[in-house]
């Protein structure tokens, strides 16, 4: 369940958090939240609707599904170790993504597998999660502050125009 301060707030509007601390803030809110296959809502969410539906608190629009995600962020590779709050984790098997967390810094995480709960990779945390550590494969530095939104819209946008206008174009 969604543990909330107060229902009197306003909703967040796309792109108004820019602070980490409070991004981080509200992926903790989210713990306790049910999984579902294809979810983008505090109703139930699955791996890469959690992750995405963070970074459109930012602005930041990414790919839906996790392998996709991966992909966007394919060029700032980094250790786990060195992770940051808001930087990614990716697992699957044989190079395949098929799981994503969002990194709280080093080894621990948020994400949504079976409901959404902070992980870690580090076998001495007590919320060490051995299965997704024999099927880790990545982690990317998510530059996700407005300063950076233009580059990465034009990216998702040539990626998206490069496979979509093509198809529309020919309907």
């Amino acid at each position: 369940m969604c543990i909330r301060d107060s229902y009197d707030r306003e909703p967040i509007k796309f792109g108004e958090i820019v602070n980490i601390d409070e991004l981080l803030i509200h992926a903790r809110n989210l713990i306790g939240s049910p999984y579902r296959w294809g979810g983008k809502t505090s109703y139930g969410f699955d791996c890469s609707g959690f992750v995405q539906t963070l970074f459109l608190l930012t602005g930041l629009l990414l790919p839906r599904d996790s392998w996709q995600q991966s992909e966007f962020f394919k060029d700032s590779q980094i250790s786990a170790k060195n992770s940051k709050p808001g930087d990614l984790h990716f697992f699957g098997k044989k190079g395949e993504v098929s799981h994503v967390g969002f990194a709280c810094g080093g080894y621990d995480f948020i994400h949504s597998q079976g409901y959404v709960k902070k992980e870690s990779l580090d076998q001495n945390d007590p919320n060490f999660n051995k299965s997704l550590l024999d099927i880790y494969l990545s982690s990317y530095l998510s530059v996700y502050l407005p300063v950076y939104l233009p580059v990465y819209i034009s990216v998702y946008l040539s990626t998206y125009l490069s496979i979509c206008l093509p198809i529309y174009l020919s309907i």
